[in-house]
């Protein structure tokens, strides 16, 4: 699925460069080609583009500096992985005429970074959210227990004992406290 998302923005790009690049292609402005590739250092990952002419010459280069420089060369048009990197050959055309090719290669690395920590704040959220379901159920357990207990607490001391005087505690004034109010009345008569 990386692979597939990094292709398909790649192949955006250089969709976008190649429409660009035509004119400096077409008049042999290998500056203006240059130019044109520079504007790829606003998208992370690219470290390397290069124009070649419709003979396969090499035309202009953009290089991310700072970065592991790929070593490019032509290649048929398309799209292939290699370890890390995505390398893509696109076409360059105006009105049907080929005008050369643009290569690209786009780092995968930083795409595998971003999708382990996805997968992090997922197994993270999945943790907090069965903390929170523990500490719901202990708490519903402890609420709605407390009043059952006290109930059976008091009719095993009358039990132990024999003393009819012995009261349940009520604690609210729930169905829970209802019944410790008509339990207590039992005792009392």
């Amino acid at each position: 699925r990386v692979h597939m998302n990094a292709e398909e923005n790649m192949i955006a790009h250089a969709s976008v460069v190649a429409n660009n690049s035509t004119a400096a292609m077409r008049f042999t402005d290998s500056d203006a080609g240059r130019e044109i590739l520079n504007a790829l250092s606003a998208v992370p990952g690219i470290l390397r583009a290069s124009l070649y002419d419709v003979d396969g010459e090499f035309f202009a280069e953009y290089v991310r500096d700072g970065d592991i420089v790929y070593d490019m060369e032509l290649e048929p048009v398309g799209s292939r992985h290699d370890d890390r990197f995505l390398i893509l050959s696109h076409s360059i055309i105006e009105e049907g005429e080929r005008l050369g090719t643009l290569m690209l290669a786009y780092d995968t690395s930083s795409d595998y970074k971003q999708l382990a920590v996805q997968n992090m704040l997922v197994t993270i959220s999945g943790v907090i959210a069965i903390a929170v379901s523990l500490l719901l159920s202990w708490w519903l357990k402890v609420i709605l227990m407390r009043p059952i207990n006290e109930l059976v607490g008091t009719v095993h001391d009358i039990m132990k004992e024999g003393d009819y005087k012995n009261r349940a505690t009520k604690y609210s004034d729930d169905e829970f406290g209802h019944l410790t109010d008509v339990f207590n009345n039992m005792l009392g008569q």
